[in-house]
């Protein structure tokens, strides 16, 4: 089954959540933002899809933090390129 991104269902490797808020929380602590490919090399998240396994990691924060009422650290992966907000699909 596909997703809304015509891309392959991926999943998240265990542990990746955890490690992605953790190192969330410290640029939330430096007031900094960070971008897809560096959180995916700081996580050690290797190909194929590493930056699939990213996303999909950070849908999954995203919901947590929503569902718990918490701020969207989330929000602090931004797009290269749109710099600063977050890339489409956010």
């Amino acid at each position: 089954m596909s997703n809304r991104h015509d891309e392959p269902e991926v999943p998240i490797p265990v542990g990746l959540v955890a490690a992605l808020e953790a190192h969330l929380a410290q640029l939330a602590a430096r007031r900094e933002t960070t971008h897809y490919l560096a959180v995916a090399r700081a996580l050690a998240v290797r190909p194929p899809h590493h930056l699939r396994k990213v996303m999909r990691s950070l849908e999954e924060l995203a919901s947590r933090h929503h569902a718990a009422g918490q701020p969207l650290l989330s929000a602090l992966v931004v797009s290269r390129v749109r710099a600063p907000i977050p890339a489409p699909g956010f």
